[in-house]
C-alpha cells in the first residue's frame, strides 16, 4: 500500500464514496468545508491510501503533541465496493509504519456510540473499549487490545 498525504487531486473520488449510504451516515456528509480543513491541518494528516494505484481507503490522524500525547485516529474509510476485503484492518496495521517512533501504548480511537461498524471493526481488530469517565457520553474509547490495562491519556476527543 502506498500513503500519499490527502490532497485536493484525491477529493473528488473520495466525495464519490459517500455515495453509499453506509459511509454516508457513519463520516459524511463531507464537503469542501472538510476538504478545506483537511489541507490546512497543522495537528494531523489525513492519508489516501492506495493499492495497485487505486485509492482503496482513507485514514486521519491527530499528532501527539502537548498534553495530548496519544495518536488519535480521528476516521477511517474504504472503498465501498472493497468492502469485506480486510483493507481497513491493512492500513491499520500499516499505521505503525507510518508513525515508527510512537509507541502503541500512545495510540487511542474514538467512537461515536451510534457507529456500530467502527466498534465492530476495532473489536475485530483487537482492541478494546476503555471505560473513561472523560468521554463524552456518545462516544466510546479503544486502544489496542495489549494496552487496555496501560494508562493513556483521555484528554483528546475524536470521531469516527
Amino acid at each position: 500500500m502506498i500513503w500519499l498525504p490527502f490532497s485536493r487531486a484525491h477529493y473528488d473520488t473520495y466525495r464519490q464514496w459517500f455515495e453509499d449510504t453506509d459511509l454516508n451516515k457513519q463520516l459524511g456528509p463531507i464537503d469542501e468545508e472538510w476538504l478545506m480543513h483537511v489541507l490546512q491541518e497543522e495537528d494531523g494528516q489525513q492519508y489516501a491510501v492506495f493499492h495497485d494505484n487505486v485509492m482503496v481507503g482513507v485514514i486521519g490522524v491527530k499528532h501527539p503533541f502537548g498534553a495530548y500525547n496519544q495518536l488519535t485516529i480521528t476516521d477511517i474509510a474504504v472503498q465501498p465496493k472493497m468492502k469485506g476485503k480486510g483493507i481497513g484492518s491493512a492500513i491499520l496495521s500499516e499505521l505503525s509504519h507510518q508513525y515508527p517512533g510512537i509507541e502503541r501504548n500512545r495510540w487511542v480511537a474514538y467512537v461515536a456510540l451510534s457507529n456500530s461498524p467502527a466498534m465492530a471493526f476495532f473489536i475485530k481488530n483487537k482492541w478494546v473499549q476503555i471505560k473513561d469517565r472523560e468521554v463524552a457520553d456518545d462516544m466510546i474509547k479503544f486502544v489496542p487490545e495489549s494496552l487496555e490495562n496501560e494508562p493513556t491519556d483521555t484528554n483528546a476527543h475524536s470521531s469516527l
